[in-house]
């Protein structure tokens, strides 16, 4: 089977979207049933994918400028494909079986969601790109059951023309003490709170800097983490924040490091007394993953598709309630030691099963599926 692996965006790429070419490409290459992978990225990804380019001695094929779609279908009449495999929601018109990965739902279930207007704006396009890309394609990967649950039942796609492929996680070595930045460094042998993500409304983060002012005093040394670069056009948002905390006399509470690296990431998740995640809605999160691979004590909102992932392994609370937040993070934050043990043993198990070798395999599987399909996208 000859494959297209498309990386298609403007020029950026994500941590998420990063780290999915890093631990897949590889496993793809080393699968029998491909006897060949084009991997096709925007010129501008090619500095975030060094590491894999070497390790893989693969050449990647490029587009860049205007006239995406134009460029890669040129690539493709060079390069024999079998089935194009684009991993973000966006449709490529090709002439061939194509699948589409669906792994962003803020654009589609929360696009306005206290955005500036132009971010608002763009994530309305990128719905509507969603919906045109889901309808189009051969085949769809969901990410999750939630995902795939709301194409198949509010966008009316056949369920057989829907797969299911979780993403994996996998160990990384922590960051020495002497690594960390200097926002961290105070952090050593205090009980501290972690939140991880890109700073953005639909982060919900108001939720936990509200909770930080109700158990200030009751927990007087506690700190809250916020790992996470602020994305464009979120300035204001994140000035909202700092407001907020100032307001409710927690500012100094408060850790913004900025984007971290994953071996010090993996040092906050493995030294955080409590990770909390507040986000409004999710594919399949990461920082989820991440947290339950670290074996992390976790209180997360009620939102699809949080207790998919978590199951009975965390403590729960209904989004946009941080007096329930609060409650919850002090159950946690006061757990003995064989109930923090049990929490912290069971999140285990359950991220054991989410391999990047599984989702290699299951990729594979819906590539050889949409070749079978008849409905070849127009």
């Amino acid at each position: 089977m000859r494959v297209a692996l498309v990386s298609l965006t403007s020029g950026g790429l994500s941590g998420g979207c990063r780290k999915y070419l890093l631990r897949m490409v590889p496993l793809l290459l080393q699968d029998p049933r491909i006897s060949r992978l084009h991997l096709i990225v925007h010129e501008k990804q090619l500095p975030y994918i060094e590491q894999l380019l070497r390790r893989t001695e693969l050449a990647a094929l490029t587009f860049g400028g205007l006239g995406h779609s134009r460029q890669i279908r040129r690539i493709l009449a060079q390069s024999p494909v079998d089935v194009v495999f684009v991993t973000t929601q966006r449709w490529l018109s090709t002439g061939l079986p194509t699948v589409v990965m669906t792994r962003n739902m803020e654009p589609v279930l929360y696009p306005l969601g206290s955005n500036p207007w132009r971010e608002a704006l763009r994530n309305l396009a990128r719905r509507l790109e969603t919906f045109i890309a889901c309808r189009k394609a051969t085949r769809i990967i969901a990410i999750s059951q939630f995902v795939r649950r709301y194409i198949t039942e509010h966008w009316r796609i056949p369920h057989s023309k829907v797969g299911l492929v979780y993403h994996g996680v996998d160990h990384v070595e922590p960051a020495a003490e002497c690594e960390l930045p200097p926002q961290l460094r105070d952090l050593r042998g205090t009980d501290f709170l972690l939140s991880v993500g890109t700073i953005r409304p639909y982060r919900g983060l108001t939720d936990a800097v509200e909770a930080m002012g109700l158990l200030a005093t009751q927990f007087p040394g506690l700190r809250l983490v916020v790992a996470g670069q602020v994305d464009p056009l979120m300035d204001g948002y994140h000035r909202r924040l700092q407001r907020l905390a100032e307001g409710l006399k927690v500012a100094d509470r408060l850790v913004w490091p900025g984007f971290l690296s994953e071996r010090i990431l993996a040092w906050c998740y493995q030294n955080c007394r409590v990770f909390v995640m507040t986000t409004r809605v999710e594919a399949c999160p990461n920082a989820a993953l991440e947290a339950m691979h670290n074996g992390c004590v976790s209180v997360v909102t009620s939102a699809d598709p949080m207790p998919e992932f978590f199951q009975q392994h965390a403590l729960y609370y209904p989004p946009g309630n941080s007096q329930l937040l609060a409650d919850q993070l002090r159950r946690a934050l006061l757990l003995d030691h064989s109930g923090r043990t049990a929490m912290v043993e069971g999140v285990r198990r359950r991220a054991a099963e989410f391999t990047w070798q599984r989702t290699a395999q299951q990729t594979i599987a819906e590539l050889e599926k949409t070749l079978l399909q008849d409905n070849r996208p127009a």
